[in-house]
C-alpha cells in the first residue's frame, strides 16, 4: 500500500501556529516588504481554508485575491520557518518506512509494501499515528490517503481535507473515484477540464467510460494514461529523491525598473538566496543563468558554464551580474529578474584547493546559522540594508 500525506495549507498553518490571532481569519502569505507594503503583482503562495471559501488559491495574483476577499490578511512568508517544519515533517515518516518520494516541502509518497508484515497490516493505525505526530511535535495537521497506488492515494489525501484521513481497500479504487470531480483526477488540469466538460464529461467515473482509444485521439499518449487513472491504475513506483538538476529564484518588481543598481541589489538577493539552498543540498555549481522580463513580458536568459565550481553567494552574484550586462541594454524596463544554477555537484572536497573560496564558504554557514534561527533579514550583506521591493521571508 501506498500512501500520500500533504500538510493541510502549510506556510498558513505554521504561520497561525506561531500567531494565534491569525487562527480562523481568512489569511495567505503573499508578497509583503520589509516596509510592510503589498505587491499587487504578487500571487498566492499558500491560503487559509477560511479564505479559500471566497475561491482564493495558490498561484492567484493578490490583486484578484483582494478583490474576492476584501477583509483578507495577507502577511509575509518565513521560509526560514517552512524548511524547519518540513524537515520535521520528514523525520518523523522515516521512522516508518524507507521508501519515501519528496514532492515538496509539504507533500510525500511513502511506500509501505515492504512493511505491512511488521505492522500487522494494519496501516491505517499507521498513518492515523503518524498525523498525531505530526500535530504533536510540528503543531499543524496534515492529512493522508491511503491506497494500492500513487495517483488514488494522492486524490484521497484531498478527499477529507483538513486533517483527513481516507483509506482507499483495494479493488475499490474505481468505485471511489468515479463520483468525483473529474477534475480531482491527478493530471487533470483546468484545460483538460475545460474540454471535457464541452463533452459533458463532468466526473472521473464519466472519464473512465470513454474508450481509451478515443482518449488518445483526443489527447495523444497522454489520453492513455488518463484512461488508466481514472479507472484506478497507476503502476509507478515511489522513488527516492533525486539530486536537483537546477536551483532557482526570481522577483517580480512592485515597478517596473531599467535602475541598473536597483536591478543590482536584486540580484545579490536572489544569489544570497540560492546560495544558501545550495549549502542545505550540500552541492556546487559550474553554470550560472540571469533572466529578465519585460513590460511587454517578452522572456530573455543568458547562460555561462564555467571551469571552477559556484558556491558562495558572491561568486555567483559577480557571474550574473556580468551575464546582465551582456544581455540587457540599460534602457529597457524590467518588471522580473530571475537566477538559476545548474550543472550541480555534490563533490565538495574539490573546494579545498581554494583557500578563499572555503573561508567564504565557513563565513555563509555561520550566517545560515544565525538566519535559521532568527531569519533570512537578520545578517545580510550592507547592499541588501535598504531594500523596500524585497520580500521579508
Amino acid at each position: 500500500m501506498i500512501a500520500h500525506l500533504d500538510l493541510d495549507a502549510f506556510f498558513v498553518s505554521v504561520e497561525q501556529r506561531d500567531h494565534p490571532e491569525l487562527r480562523n481569519q481568512p489569511v495567505i502569505v503573499g508578497f509583503v516588504t520589509p516596509q510592510g507594503m503589498i505587491c499587487n503583482r504578487g500571487v498566492v503562495s499558500a491560503a487559509s481554508y477560511e479564505v479559500r471559501k471566497f475561491g482564493v488559491y495558490s498561484g492567484m495574483s493578490l490583486w484578484e485575491a483582494k478583490k474576492r476577499c476584501p477583509d483578507i490578511i495577507i502577511i509575509s512568508g518565513n521560509f526560514g520557518k517552512y524548511n524547519e517544519a518540513s524537515k520535521r515533517m520528514y523525520e518523523i515518516i522515516e521512522n516508518y518506512t524507507p521508501k519515501i518520494e519528496p514532492l515538496g516541502l509539504d507533500e510525500v509518497f511513502m511506500d509501505f509494501d515492504d512493511c505491512e508484515e511488521f505492522y500487522n497490516h494494519d496501516l491505517t493505525a499507521v498513518c492515523q499515528e503518524i498525523k498525531e505526530r505530526i500535530k504533536k511535535k510540528i503543531g499543524i495537521t496534515g492529512s493522508i490517503g491511503l491506497a494500492s497506488n500513487k495517483v488514488v492515494a494522492k486524490v484521497a489525501s484531498e478527499f477529507q481535507k483538513p486533517n483527513g484521513l481516507t483509506v482507499v481497500p483495494f479493488g475499490k479504487e474505481a468505485a471511489f473515484l468515479a463520483p468525483l470531480a473529474v477534475e480531482k483526477l491527478y493530471g487533470v488540469g483546468p484545460k483538460i477540464a475545460q474540454l471535457l466538460d464541452l463533452i459533458n464529461i463532468k466526473t472521473i467515473g464519466d472519464l473512465a467510460s470513454i474508450p481509451m482509444v478515443v482518449l488518445k485521439s483526443w489527447f495523444g499518449v497522454f489520453g492513455e494514461i488518463l484512461s488508466q487513472r481514472a479507472s484506478g491504475i497507476d503502476l509507478r513506483k515511489v522513488l527516492p529523491l533525486s539530486p536537483p538538476k537546477s536551483i532557482s529564484r526570481s522577483i517580480t518588481f512592485s515597478k517596473d525598473s531599467n535602475n541598473r543598481n536597483y536591478l543590482l541589489v536584486n540580484l545579490r538577493y536572489l544569489t544570497e538566496k540560492i546560495a544558501s539552498q545550495m549549502r542545505q543540498e550540500g552541492v556546487v555549481s559550474y553554470c550560472a543563468t540571469v533572466s529578465i522580463r519585460n513590460s511587454d513580458f517578452q522572456t530573455y536568459s543568458h547562460q555561462k558554464m564555467f571551469n571552477h565550481p559556484l558556491s558562495s553567494a558572491k561568486e555567483i552574484f559577480e557571474a550574473v551580474s556580468f551575464l546582465l550586462d551582456e544581455i540587457w541594454n540599460q534602457k529597457t524596463v524590467l518588471r522580473l529578474i530571475g537566477v538559476s544554477v545548474s550543472s550541480l555537484d555534490s563533490r565538495l572536497e574539490q573546494l579545498t584547493i581554494f583557500d578563499n573560496l572555503t573561508k567564504r564558504r565557513a563565513v555563509e554557514e555561520e550566517m545560515d546559522k544565525i538566519r535559521k534561527k532568527f531569519g533570512f533579514w537578520s545578517i545580510r550583506p550592507a547592499s541588501l540594508v535598504n531594500t523596500p521591493d524585497l520580500q521579508k521571508d
